[in-house]
């Protein structure tokens, strides 16, 4: 039997989504809760669910146990140069820092100004010192979330090195 955890911080979404999906999918078996620490103790009473869907994002961050569930391995991919990492760019902050996780990506705040690619340039640098890799921006040049490129560096060698930076 298909078990689907639905998550959520509105209880009018919740309500929706119950009704709607009670209707279309009778066969599963579903709950509905409303914030993260809540999911992890649903889970963990009930084992694991086939789907976790529809968690507000500001909730996932705010949630200490659910930060205790990322990694380094939910943000690198395989290329052919070497490895892909996802970021979350914060441009305009105080100090240029790797902050920690956002989501499906490592946040980043940049002093430099969202101005004609000065912070991508400044997240580049700060990445390629960090990592100890060269770096190259391949996506998202315009956007928050970005996609670079650590040459020559395996997926593993450089989820380690996340993994050293960010624990």
């Amino acid at each position: 039997m298909t078990h689907v955890l639905f998550v959520d911080v509105d209880e009018r979404v919740l309500r929706g989504i119950r009704r709607t999906m009670r209707t279309t999918h009778p066969d599963w078996e579903m709950s509905f809760v409303e914030d993260s620490e809540a999911a992890l103790d649903h889970l963990e009473k009930t084992g694991a669910a086939t789907g976790i869907v529809r968690h507000t994002t500001r909730q996932v961050e705010r949630s200490r146990a659910y930060r205790g569930l990322m990694s380094a391995t939910h943000v690198v991919k395989n290329h052919v140069d070497g490895s892909v990492l996802t970021v979350w760019v914060v441009p305009g902050a105080r100090r240029t820092e790797i902050v920690g996780y956002h989501g499906d990506a490592i946040r980043i705040r940049v002093a430099a100004p969202p101005e004609k690619g000065m912070a991508n340039k400044a997240v580049a640098r700060l990445l390629g010192d960090t990592l100890q890799a060269k770096v190259r921006l391949v996506s998202g040049a315009g956007s928050r979330r970005k996609r670079f490129v650590a040459v020559a560096v395996t997926p593993q060698d450089l989820v380690a090195r996340l993994e050293s930076l960010l624990d």
